[in-house]
């Protein structure tokens, strides 16, 4: 039996009925062809796109979503007509404005791109129950045996493209093979608006001739280490002994080889696995103001809070992140106990790193301050005997989200949030 890869992008194809109904298929053998299906599923561009489906007149322009013109963000997201200007994730907007000044900027709007990944995950649950997402705007689906229930795994696939499409207003290009670092390379040799498919026995032949890089987890630090012992092919890493990678990289080493064989069987890890939460803000001028920027960081704790309430978390772990006007980032953490989800006690704690921080940057003026909470774990905060203050902050902060559930997050601010100018755009939930 010949075994095709099957590649396609653009519109769905539609299945027109000439002569009648279509005869009966047979029923699937499953495992037949697939031992193992997973399936990796990426929106397109996803803050851009979303921003495109409720503004339609914006199709085919260069729209980037991030900040406003003239403001001093990053680029979140940016169109596939505005990437043709070599505007990229991370970019500077000023940068990005410079090398496409006609394109369209947008504010990041968290809550509506959260609304959508939930409604994406859906999406994905009802073909098969052991969905991992791997951010927001991706994840690996495992359909293995499924066929007799969603259908072959290229048929279900070709489902969640249009259901994506008509239910969403989005794109989604999906990679399909036996294990999920070839899935993912395989999705994203599909974009924009694809769908691939590497059949049982053909992984190594497709990600032999791709670069080193193209592998999930090789970083510039690994593809530098193995350019200088000549590989810089996948192919080429398949070959490497065992015994050499486990020199330059330790026990991980030899696991390179494998995935670049396609040979990975890593499980899926089912749910939503929160590692962090963070959010970050760029200042509208470098600053030393102590003030300006304990205020600033008491709004970003809040709404690092009052995303750990939603999800039911609370955090034993705080790090600050700073950056000075030469783009030189510092970031400093510390463990703080009980586990927490009060804004109170990650600002607390946050701000006692502030000044090593800043020390570290040598005190000039700061461009950029965030504050992740990690080391999570269910629940609210721990009471303690000694102390009743976490569960004082407990009754404030459930009042606070009361308040906010019925009249808006903005309802209700932290007093020091009048000092920072009123600002409201901040980066979109970081959960990990």
């Amino acid at each position: 039996m010949t075994v095709l890869a099957l590649s396609f992008r653009g519109p769905l194809p539609q299945i027109v009925d000439q002569d009648g109904p279509p005869p009966k298929a047979p029923a699937p053998q499953p495992g037949a062809l697939w031992p193992r299906a997973i399936l990796h599923a990426d929106l397109d561009a996803f803050f851009a796109t979303a921003e495109i489906a409720r503004r339609p007149t914006l199709a085919g322009l260069p729209v980037i979503v991030g900040g406003r013109k003239g403001g001093r963000g990053v680029v979140c997201a940016a169109s596939y007509p505005a990437r043709v200007y070599g505007i990229r994730s991370g970019m500077s907007i000023a940068e990005a404005a410079r090398r496409c000044s006609h394109a369209i900027f947008l504010p990041v709007d968290g809550a509506y791109y959260g609304d959508l990944a939930r409604r994406f995950r859906a999406i994905l649950l009802s073909y098969s129950p052991l969905v991992q997402m791997t951010g927001p705007d991706e994840a690996a689906v495992d359909v293995t045996g499924m066929e007799r229930v969603s259908g072959l795994p290229e048929l279900i696939a070709l489902n969640i493209r249009r259901r994506v499409r008509e239910e969403l207003s989005l794109i989604v290009s999906i990679g399909l093979a036996t294990g999920r670092t070839t899935a993912k390379i395989a999705a994203k040799t599909a974009k924009p608006d694809g769908f691939r498919a590497i059949p049982p026995g053909k992984e190594a032949a497709f990600l032999a001739p791709l670069p080193v890089a193209a592998m999930p987890g090789i970083g510039p630090a690994t593809e530098r280490a193995l350019h200088a012992i000549a590989v810089r092919t996948l192919g080429e890493l398949a070959r490497v002994p065992d015994e050499q990678l486990r020199a330059l990289f330790g026990d991980p080493g030899p696991a390179l080889a494998r995935r670049a064989r396609g040979e990975d069987d890593t499980p899926l890890v089912v749910g939503h696995v929160m590692k962090s939460v963070g959010h970050e803000h760029t200042l509208r001028e470098n600053t030393r103001d102590r003030l300006l920027l304990r205020a600033t960081l008491a709004i970003l704790c809040d709404e690092t809070a009052a995303e750990l309430r939603a999800y039911d978390r609370s955090a034993r772990i705080v790090a600050l992140r700073l950056r000075d006007g030469h783009f030189r980032s510092v970031g400093m953490q510390t463990t703080i106990s009980p586990a927490t989800n009060a804004q109170q006690v990650l600002l607390d704690a946050a701000w006692r790193l502030f000044d090593p921080c800043l020390a570290r940057l040598g005190y000039g003026p700061v461009r950029l301050i965030g504050v992740r909470a990690a080391g999570l774990g269910a629940g609210g905060a721990q009471l303690t005997l000694l102390s009743d203050r976490p569960e004082r902050l407990y009754r404030i902060n459930d009042a606070l989200d009361a308040v906010r559930a019925r009249h808006g997050k903005n309802a209700l601010r932290p007093a020091l949030a009048l000092l920072t100018g009123g600002w409201r755009d901040s980066p979109p939930p970081d959960a990990e």
